[in-house]
């Protein structure tokens, strides 16, 4: 029987299915993260440290911006809401995302939103989130922002997740998911998430197999 300081042969296979990760991969990365983090997974504490000891330059003036997302990126990967990332969690979430794993974005990102984690998010849930997550200022006035097509929020897409709520107080994971996937532009909103957070987490996966 395997001790916890050792891969267990079977969810190292269902990593690899899962994720597409080769198993050499998979073991290199599990070691790695052992060996720094014997006790088998992350606090919160540890992965921010890991994640500021990754900036190559200095911080921009948004420290608190970037902490806040880095803070929700914790708990949109700790699923269990545990409060420590296992190793296993941390390799399913990093892989599924780079292999564009739809169920599994959709997932992360209402986790993201969802700071009260009660599994229900508001539409200021949601504003709010993808404000920390594209780095504005959450109380930024949306429509009197200088116009710039790459930013998230121009166009319609707050008017539109408005809309999806449909009056609605609250959605669950499961309405959440659905109102996403059922919209063009949301769905565009949702793959430069999945961008963002597999650029992050691959930074932070080199940290342990430098």
């Amino acid at each position: 029987m395997a001790s916890k300081n050792e891969i267990i042969e079977e969810r190292l296979s269902t990593l690899a299915s899962r994720t597409g990760l080769p198993e050499k991969e998979i073991r290199n990365i599990f070691e790695q993260i052992r060996d720094k983090y014997p006790s088998g997974g992350l606090s919160l504490k540890q992965l921010l440290e890991l994640f500021y000891s990754s900036d190559d330059e200095e911080p921009l003036n948004v420290e608190m911006l970037e902490d806040d997302y880095y803070r929700r990126l914790f708990y949109a990967i700790d699923h269990h809401h545990s409060g420590k990332i296992d190793i296993y969690e941390y390799i399913m979430i990093a892989g599924l995302l780079e292999a564009d794993d739809s169920q599994a974005l959709m997932k992360s990102i209402f986790q993201f939103c969802d700071s009260n984690h009660d599994d229900l998010v508001t539409y200021a849930d949601v504003k709010k989130a993808l404000c920390i997550f594209f780095l504005k200022p959450v109380d930024n006035d949306i429509e009197t922002t200088e116009k710039n097509e790459s930013d998230p929020f121009e166009g319609e897409t707050m008017a539109v997740i408005h809309k999806v709520f449909d009056g609605k107080p609250h959605v669950s994971e499961a309405e959440f998911i659905h109102l996403w996937i059922g919209n063009s532009e949301l769905k565009e909103i949702a793959k430069m998430i999945n961008d963002k957070m597999v650029i992050t987490l691959s930074t932070v996966t080199g940290k342990f197999i430098e």
